[in-house]
């Protein structure tokens, strides 16, 4: 009873001043001040923060890991394991496990040069408010995996969601804050078709124009895209028709598409963004999600979709509410722990709906913390 009490008088608490703390204004820096961040000894009197799991490295860069890292090797090559059901099939006949946010696994204190949202203004206030870091409140908020691009290629996924924004210096990926830099996690990817020459990859490239890149800094990031995959590359054509096995045998394994239009007439080994069709139920709330995409997954299965790949994103979208629940006891104070109380046994009950209207479930299937769901299983187990 007194835990209880505990927990509800904190969620009335932070609830009370949720209006309130929408009037401070946030700070204008973009490179946080986390002189209080971790290991001060203010820092570690405050109950909430920094977040137990959330570690830094020696370059200041913030990550996730957690203490279970075993990882099935059964998975790095699992579309070889299963050629002789894969080899025929298009992208079309696939469902392709990806991640969301695939480069929110490490985050840098810095905030992405002229990247503004609510969401992210109502983060900074909260921190003001509460009187934390700032980047302690941002962060956990921020990262929506704990695994490198490597790392998660190699535990079985096929889709990445790259968001890429310039920073003034070079590009890089973000959500919220700067993350790793394009080239270094394109090398990652370059890394794991080397080891899996059986495997493909789709990649798609999301690029922030709000602080406006000039047309010269756009090419830059089309040009470091083709260097780096260069022959991995898998060329633009009029359909999806081509199988996996023809991808294999040209050793071409890397389908990119790019959201810079007037890049792709100039890089004929990119493909437009048009190529994949995005669903995103834009949430925090678990029963609304799961109703979205039963609907999105029936209006899928209803129509004939040609040469365009359908994405299905059972992600969780936190909003200012979600983190002030998360000050209290037991509730989830990061965006993976939302995360996760989707991706156990709600999961596996969208997956068994599915399976009983002999639904498909798109052609891409996202999750955030991919690693806590069966998503691999049924990948492999609907071939």
């Amino acid at each position: 009873m007194g835990r209880l009490l505990v927990q509800i008088t904190f969620v009335i608490f932070f609830f009370s001043f949720a209006s309130a703390v929408r009037q401070f204004k946030p700070q204008s820096a973009r490179v946080i001040d986390d002189s209080n961040s971790i290991g001060s000894q203010s820092h570690r009197r405050n109950p909430f923060y920094p977040h137990p799991l959330l570690q830094r490295d020696e370059a200041g860069g913030y990550f996730f890991r957690p203490a279970n890292t075993t990882r099935n090797p059964k998975l790095s090559n699992w579309m070889e394991r299963n050629w002789k059901n894969v080899k025929d099939k298009t992208l079309m006949d696939l469902t392709l496990p990806g991640t969301h946010d695939s480069g929110a696994f490490y985050l840098t204190p810095s905030l992405m040069p002229g990247y503004t949202e609510a969401f992210l203004e109502d983060l900074i206030k909260v921190a003001e408010k509460i009187g934390v870091p700032i980047n302690d409140i941002i962060t956990p908020w921020a990262l929506s995996q704990d695994r490198s691009f490597y790392e998660q290629l190699t535990a079985g996924i096929r889709y990445i969601d790259f968001r890429a924004g310039f920073t003034g210096a070079e590009w890089a990926t973000f959500h919220f804050e700067v993350g790793k830099t394009v080239k270094e996690l394109l090398l990652q990817v370059v890394q794991f078709l080397d080891e899996n020459p059986k495997e493909i990859v789709v990649i798609e490239v999301s690029v922030f124009l709000a602080d406006s890149p000039t047309p010269g800094e756009e090419e830059q990031l089309a040009e470091t895209i083709e260097s780096v995959l260069g022959n991995y590359l898998f060329p633009r054509q009029d359909s999806l028709s081509f199988t996996v096995g023809q991808m294999v045998a040209s050793g071409k394994r890397a389908l990119v598409t790019f959201s810079v239009p007037d890049s792709l007439p100039q890089h004929p080994k990119l493909w437009p963004s048009s190529t994949i069709w995005n669903t995103y139920a834009n949430t925090d709330k678990l029963d609304t999600m799961i109703a979205f995409n039963k609907k999105t997954v029936m209006e899928f299965n209803q129509y004939n979709w040609t040469n365009i790949l359908f994405k299905v994103s059972w992600t969780l979208t936190p909003v200012v509410s979600t983190v002030l629940e998360g000050l209290a006891p037991g509730r989830p104070h990061s965006l993976i722990e939302l995360a996760d109380t989707a991706n156990h046994s709600p999961f596996d009950q969208f997956v068994a709906y599915c399976q009983s209207q002999k639904f498909k479930i798109g052609q891409i299937f996202i999750i955030d913390h991919f690693e806590t769901s069966n998503i691999l299983h049924v990948v492999q187990q609907n071939l």
